[in-house]
This record gives C-alpha cells, structure tokens and sequence, in this order.
C-alpha cells in the first residue's frame, strides 16, 4: 500500500508543464509514486512510497523531483495531497531550491466541473 510523503516546496515552470518539488526523508529512499489530480481550481500532488516510511528523526535528506504535467497548472492552487495544505502555506525554505535529480511520471486524475 503506497505510503504518502510531504513535500516541503514546489515550484512551477513558466509554461506552467512541468513542478519541481523537494521533499525530505529520514532514510534517503526517494518516493516512486507522484499522483495529480487536477479539478478546475486546484491541483493536488501526492507523493508516496510502497510499503515504506519516511524513516528516523534525526537523519533528514532532502530530494528534489521533476515531474512532466499534461495540463497547464497555472493559475490552479496547488496542495500537498498528503497534508492537505497549500503550498503557500508551507515555510519558506531557508535554502534555495535544489536542482532536480529524479523524474517520475505522474498518474494524472482529471475532474472536470
């Protein structure tokens, strides 16, 4: 069963195709499941990992992921489907964003209204 993980930022493209998200874990295994789902105001990311915890407390590494959007995002409020929060209420990162080092194509759910 997939486990959800936080993520702590993301960041859209210009063309409004592509997020780039940072995440962290406490054992330094990245996620292998990203699920959009897109309805007309929102766009909701949930990152997540079969069978696995985010790990300890007191290792933290931060990973950074590109995902390819079929959609155009902008303009869609962006949420993190494992918090339920909006990115915009997420905590500014103290350091900037790293340069992405994973891809994942994400499985797109479309609810139009």
């Amino acid at each position: 069963m997939p486990v959800p993980v936080p993520w702590a930022a993301a960041r859209l493209a210009q063309d409004g195709g592509q997020l780039i998200v940072a995440y962290i874990t406490g054992n330094g295994v990245p996620v292998d499941r990203a699920d959009v789902k897109y309805d007309p105001s929102h766009l909701t990311l949930t990152l997540s990992r079969m069978g696995a915890s985010t790990g300890g407390k007191t290792a933290r590494f931060t990973h950074c992921l590109e995902l390819a959007l079929s959609e155009d995002a902008r303009g869609k409020i962006l949420v993190d489907g494992a918090t339920g929060e909006r990115a915009t209420a997420k905590p500014p990162r103290e350091h900037p964003m790293p340069e992405p080092r994973e891809q994942l194509v994400p499985r797109e759910h479309h609810r139009r209204d």
